[in-house]
Order: C-alpha cells, then structure tokens, then sequence
C-alpha cells in the first residue's frame, strides 16, 4: 500500500485525545517530579506504588467502552459566562470532590486517573475550541511535505509532539527545568483561568498564510478553498514553546492540586 495511504488511513482512525500518548505521560511525569514527600507518599499509597504517568492515559483507553464519557475531553464552543455549565469544567470538579470525598479506594483511584487526563487535556489550546471548527477539526492543513492534508487538531494532539523524537521520560526531563517564581505565578491561576489560557492561545497557533475561511469549514460562507496551509519548521519552531509551556503549567497544576488534595489543612479548598 502507497505510504501516503498509509498515513491517510492512520490519521483518519486515530482517536482524539490531546497531547498524544507521549505528551499525558509527560504531564503525569512532571507532576509527580514536583509533588512533596508527603503527597508523593499519599499518591503511591493509593496506586500501590505505580507512577502516575502509568494512569495517564486511561480515560482516552475507556472512551470506546464509555462514549457518554468523550465530552469531559474538550469544549467545542468555549464561553467564559457559561464555562461551569460543560462536562470538561463539571467532570474535573465531581473527580476532585470525589478525590477528597469518603469514597473507598477503587473510586478515588479512578477519579485521580480522570484528575491526570483531564488537567493536561484542558491545557491542549485546541481542546478548547471556538465554537465554529469543532477545535481545528475541520481545518485542512499540509504538514511538510505530505502529500494529502491532515487535521490541524491532529498536528497538535500528535505531530508537534511526535516531531520532538523524545521519548516520554526524556521529554519530562527536558521540560522538568521550571523556576520557583514560574510555578508560584503559575500557581495562582484557577481551573478557569486554565481553560481561558488555551483559549486565547488561539490567535498564536492557527496559521496565517490563508484566511481561515480558507481552511477551515467553520469559517467559509461556501466551500473551504484548496488553499491549505502548508506548515514547515517555522511554524515548528513558533508553536513550540507553547507546547512546551503548556506541558509544563500542566504538570506544575496538576502536581499543586494534588498537593492541596493531599496536604492542606483543608482539602475542599482545591480551586
């Protein structure tokens, strides 16, 4: 089979889930490289000793055994008035509840499997879409020289990362370098503000070598145009440190909440 088929075939079955396999690992990595002793010892307590990078991924495996679920994954019209009302926002903060809650342990270990997933996923800028191209669903793009277009939302859950070569564990050592004032700063943001970060990180990432309406079904009055953008190492090397950068707010988030989870005085106080 032609390879360009090949490639075609693959993207066209893969499954949407943000960052990619590789990129919910290196969250969960960095999250558990920042917890303190003391959380790191709740946490393992309640894995029975398995790291959190392990878990990192399930709530993308289930997705077909439990379709109601695919929701919680992403916003497809982002509203900031109407943000508390979707099943992303709702499904974070039942699993929190549940998390610091008096439910046995089978429960809070599923709810903090959902905790790992869902924090990455809400720092994806395309999982936080603008209501009118199902979050670059339906934008066409060429990624360097491929002969067919593939989905802007695949470039970001896949081929950025891909296009790092590092594995996992190489890739959270690499992000792992983070001052102590970026993650307090980091730190004060709420799950809201998360999501509005992702948000406006739009205007960064869509390319501009056509309209959109170019590109992207949402935006044209008639047919989308053949003009895809073609995208190169320039825009690699433009979208890269907010890749970058929203791996890393992720795991830093994702390892305070666990803190105030597992260490606060008063563990409801987790937003």
């Amino acid at each position: 089979m032609n390879r360009h088929i090949v490639l075609v075939v693959i993207i066209i079955l893969a499954p949407v889930m943000a960052w990619s396999k590789t990129g919910h690992r290196v969250v969960a990595q960095i999250a558990q490289n920042h917890l303190t002793e003391s959380a790191l010892v709740a946490v393992m307590n309640l894995t029975q000793g398995r790291d959190l990078a392990d878990f990192s991924n399930w709530a993308d495996e289930i997705k077909q055994r439990k379709p109601k679920t695919k929701t919680a994954h992403y916003i497809a019209d982002y509203d900031e008035k109407t943000l508390k009302e979707h099943p992303s926002y709702q499904a974070l903060i039942q699993h929190i509840d549940q998390l610091t809650g008096n439910q046995d342990d089978q429960k809070k270990l599923e709810s903090l499997k959902w905790i790992i997933h869902l924090v990455a996923d809400i720092h994806q800028p395309l999982h936080v879409g603008n209501g009118k191209d199902q979050g670059g669903n339906q934008c066409q793009v060429y990624w360097f020289g491929s002969k067919y277009p593939v989905k802007l939302h695949y470039v970001w859950d896949q081929l950025l990362i891909r296009q790092t070569d590092y594995s996992f564990s190489e890739y959270a050592r690499y992000l792992n370098h983070i001052d102590q004032a970026t993650i307090e700063s980091w730190g004060l943001a709420s799950i809201e503000d998360w999501f509005k970060e992702s948000f406006a990180l739009h205007e960064s990432i869509y390319p501009k070598q056509y309209p959109r309406s170019s590109y992207c079904k949402g935006y044209a009055t008639e047919s989308v145009t053949s003009k895809y953008p073609r995208l190169y190492h320039a825009y690699v090397n433009d979208v890269m440190p907010i890749v970058n950068q929203r791996l890393q707010q992720a795991g830093i988030r994702l390892a305070q909440l666990l803190e105030r989870v597992y260490v606060s005085t008063n563990p409801k106080v987790v937003l």
